[in-house]
C-alpha cells in the first residue's frame, strides 16, 4: 500500500463525475458547429456535449455519439448523409452542412438554427418520445424558499482563471460570506462557465478565517486551505441546484460559517491551452431560521490497492459503532436525508446498509450499476435515523481486467476511490470542529479513524497490534534503541544490511509492523514533527521495500533455477511471492516430475503388457 497523508485521507470529498465526464472541444470541434448545437429541450440554451444524453457531456452516447465514434471521431460523408436520431433530417442538414462539404477547421455554411443530431426533435411528440428512449430533458431547477422575502443571494464564483494544461488541476477561492448573527443557507445553484473542463465543486465551510488571501484563486490540491467542513456539491449527472427541506439549512453566520472555501477540479487531460472559467454557485440565505442544521459527512475506504488484470475486486468498509455511539446525538442521532456513492473509472458497482446490534437495518443505496459518468443520488421520502451504536457499511466493486498496472486510492480518475456521503440533520458545529469528528468515520484497512482519537477507548487491536501504542508514542519508545543502533549510520539514511536484518527479525515478532497496522503506522508518522518518529517511519519504509525487492529477485532466481530444468514454472507478477508460496512452487515442480516419470513407466508397461497379450492371442510364445 502506497502511503497517504492523513490530510488527504480524512479531507478527500470528490464528487461522482467522470474523466471523460465533460464534452471534449477536440470532438465538437471535428464536426460542423460542434460548439453551437442548440439544446433539443430549450432553444435558447447550448447542448456542449453533442455527441451524449447528458448536456454538459459524458455519460452514454446517443445514437450520433455512436455514429461519430464508429466514423472514428471523423465527419465522413456517410456519417452527415445518416440521420442518426431518426427525425426526418441528417445530420448534415441539422448541422449545417446539407452538402457535406464540410472539413475540419473550415466554416459551415450555415451557422444557424443548428439542430440536434443525436436526439429526436421535438422531443415531446409520439414519434420521438419511442425514438429517444430513456431519454430525458434536464430537471429544472424549482424552489420557492428563494422567492420569499427577506432572502438575500449572493454568487460565489472563482475569478476567471486560466485553466492550465495538464490533466488534473484543483482551484480554489476563499471567501467571506456572512457576518451576520445566523443565518441558513437554504438553496445552492451550480452556475458552470467552462463545461467542457469543470470536473466537479464543493463548498468547504470554514470554522476560522483561511489561512489563504480572500477572493483571490490559488491552487490547492485536495485540500482546500483549512477549510475541512463540506457543505454542498455538484457534480456532472446530479441535481441543477440544491433547495433544502423546508425544515433543514446550513449555518452561517457569527454562529456558524463566516467563510467559506469554493474548490473546483478541472479536467483537462489533453492539456489543452487558452481555457479559461469562473464557474462557481448562486447561494441563497434566508434570515428565518429553519428548526435544524444540516451537513454532510462521508464514510468508506482509503486503503485501496487493487491487482491488474481481475475482472471483480470487492472492497469494504464499516465504520466503528464505537464512534457512532460516543459522537452521535444521544438524543435521537442523525436522520439521514440524501446518500451517493462515489468511486473513479474502475468502479462498476456498489452499495451501503446500516447495521444495528450486528443484524442489517436497511439498504441506505441500494446495489446498483456504478457509471462514474452518471452518479445517482438516492433521496429518501422519509429521513432514515442513524442512531447511537450504528454501523455504516460502504461495499464497493471494480474491474481492472484491461490494465496490465496496480491500481491504489488517489485524486486522479486514474486511480481509486470507495467512498459514500450523505446529507444529514441535526448539524452540530462544535463537534464538527473537533477530532474525531463523525462526519469524517472513514476507514484505513481495518482501521477506523474516529476510534483512534476516541478517549475512552484506551486499547485498539487491529491484526494482534494496539493501533493506540502509535498515538501514545510507546511503539516509538520501544524500537527507538534498535533504530538508534542498527540503522542510523553517519550519512546513511538507507537500509543497510544490519538494519534489514533487524528490519525482519521484528517483523517476525511485532503485529504492528504487518498488514493494516504498518500502512497505517507509516500514514501516520512520516509526516511528524518528531524526529524519532520520522526515522522510525523512514527505515521501515526503506526496509519493506528492500524486503520487497530482494525477496522478488530471490523468488525469479528460484523460477529461473526450474526453467533450466525444462521445468515449467508460474510467471512472476509485480506482487510479492512469499517464502511459503516459493518453497510449494518447487515441491509442486518436483512432485510433478516425479508423477510425470511414473506415468511414463506406467505406460511403457502397459504397452508391454498389451504387445505381450497381442502375441499371446496368436499363439506365439516366447
Amino acid at each position: 500500500m502506497r502511503p497517504l497523508t492523513l490530510a488527504l485521507a480524512i479531507l478527500l470529498v470528490v464528487v461522482a463525475t467522470s474523466r471523460l465526464g465533460t464534452a471534449y472541444p477536440t470532438y465538437a470541434n471535428k464536426v460542423p458547429n460542434g460548439n453551437g448545437v442548440q439544446s433539443p429541450c430549450n432553444a435558447d440554451e447550448l447542448w456542449p456535449g453533442v455527441g451524449h444524453l447528458h448536456q454538459a457531456g459524458g455519460g452514454p452516447r446517443n445514437p450520433f455519439g455512436l455514429d461519430l465514434k464508429a466514423e472514428g471521431f471523423k465527419w465522413t460523408q456517410q456519417l452527415c448523409r445518416k440521420d442518426s436520431d431518426g427525425d426526418g433530417r441528417t445530420n448534415g442538414e441539422e448541422l449545417g452542412d446539407p452538402e457535406c462539404v464540410w472539413q475540419e477547421g473550415g466554416k459551415p455554411s450555415r451557422t444557424d438554427n443548428v439542430t440536434h443530431p443525436g436526439i429526436c426533435e421535438p422531443v415531446g411528440s409520439e414519434k420521438c418520445a419511442k425514438l429517444n428512449g430513456e431519454f430525458k430533458c434536464p430537471e429544472q431547477f424549482n424552489c420557492s424558499a428563494i422567492h420569499q422575502p427577506g432572502v438575500r443571494q449572493m454568487s460565489l464564483r472563482l475569478n476567471r482563471t486560466e485553466v492550465p494544461p495538464k490533466e488534473t488541476t484543483y482551484m480554489c477561492q476563499a471567501y467571506e460570506v456572512s457576518n451576520r448573527t445566523k443565518e441558513h443557507m437554504i438553496a445552492a445553484v451550480p452556475v458552470i462557465d467552462n463545461p467542457a473542463v469543470l470536473h466537479h465543486m464543493i463548498i468547504y465551510g470554514c470554522t476560522q478565517k483561511p489561512n489563504v488571501a480572500l477572493d483571490s484563486p490559488f491552487e490547492c490540491g485536495m485540500s482546500a486551505a483549512n477549510c475541512f467542513n463540506l457543505i454542498d456539491l455538484w457534480g456532472l449527472g446530479m441535481r441543477p441546484g440544491n433547495c433544502y427541506r423546508d425544515d433543514v439549512g446550513a449555518p452561517f453566520g457569527l454562529e456558524g460559517y463566516q467563510y467559506v472555501v469554493l474548490q473546483l477540479h478541472w479536467n483537462n487531460p489533453a492539456e489543452v491551452t487558452n481555457w479559461f472559467d469562473a464557474s462557481g454557485f448562486e447561494l441563497y440565505f434566508s434570515p428565518k431560521l429553519r428548526q435544524y442544521d444540516t451537513g454532510v459527512m462521508m464514510y468508506g475506504q482509503a486503503k485501496l490497492d487493487l491487482a491488474p488484470r481481475q475482472k471483480e475486486i470487492y472492497r469494504t468498509a464499516t465504520s466503528d459503532s464505537r464512534s457512532s455511539k460516543e459522537l452521535l446525538p444521544q438524543d435521537g442521532g442523525y436522520k439521514l436525508l440524501w446518500g451517493t456513492l462515489h468511486m473513479h473509472l474502475y468502479g462498476t458497482r456498489g452499495q451501503v446498509s446500516l447495521w444495528r446490534n450486528g443484524q442489517k437495518v436497511r439498504d441506505l443505496i441500494p446495489m446498483h450499476n456504478f457509471d462514474y459518468d452518471t452518479p445517482i443520488v438516492f433521496e429518501y421520502q422519509q429521513p432514515i435515523d442513524y442512531l447511537p451504536g450504528d454501523e455504516i457499511r460502504t461495499d464497493c466493486y471494480y474491474s481492472t481486467a484491461k490494465t496490465n498496472r496496480s491500481v491504489y486510492w488517489g485524486e486522479s480518475t486514474q486511480e481509486e476511490m470507495c467512498y459514500s456521503f450523505f446529507q444529514y440533520f441535526p448539524h452540530n458545529r462544535t463537534k464538527a470542529q473537533s477530532w474525531p469528528n463523525v462526519d469524517l468515520c472513514t476507514s484505513f484497512g481495518k482501521i477506523d479513524y474516529c476510534v483512534t482519537g476516541l478517549q475512552s477507548v484506551k486499547e485498539y487491536i487491529v491484526d494482534g497490534c494496539d493501533v493506540k501504542t502509535l498515538q501514545s508514542g510507546q511503539l516509538i519508545q520501544k524500537y527507538k534503541k534498535d533504530i538508534d543502533s542498527e540503522c542510523r549510520h553517519a550519512y546513511q539514511y538507507r537500509c543497510s544490511d544490519q538494519c534489514l536484518a533487524w528490519y525482519r527479525s521484528v517483523k517476525a515478532s511485532e503485529p504492528c509492523f504487518n498488514g493494516d497496522p504498518i500502512d497505517y503506522i507509516l500514514l501516520y508518522t512520516r509526516y511528524s514533527s518528531n524526529g524519532d518518529t520520522r526515522a522510525l517511519a523512514g527505515y521501515l519504509d526503506l526496509c519493506a521495500e528492500r524486503d520487497q525487492r530482494d525477496k522478488l529477485q530471490e523468488a525469479k532466481a528460484e523460477i529461473d533455477e526450474l526453467n533450466k530444468r525444462s521445468t515449467p514454472a508460474p510467471e512472476v507478477h509485480n506482487s510479492l511471492l512469499s517464502h511459503d508460496i516459493r518453497l510449494l512452487i518447487v515441491s509442486a515442480s518436483y512432485l510433478a516430475g516425479l508423477l510425470l516419470a511414473a506415468l511414463l513407466v506406467l505406460v511403457i508397461f502397459r504397452m508391454k503388457r498389451s504387445s505381450v497379450a497381442s502375441i499371446e492371442s496368436k499363439g506365439i510364445h516366447m
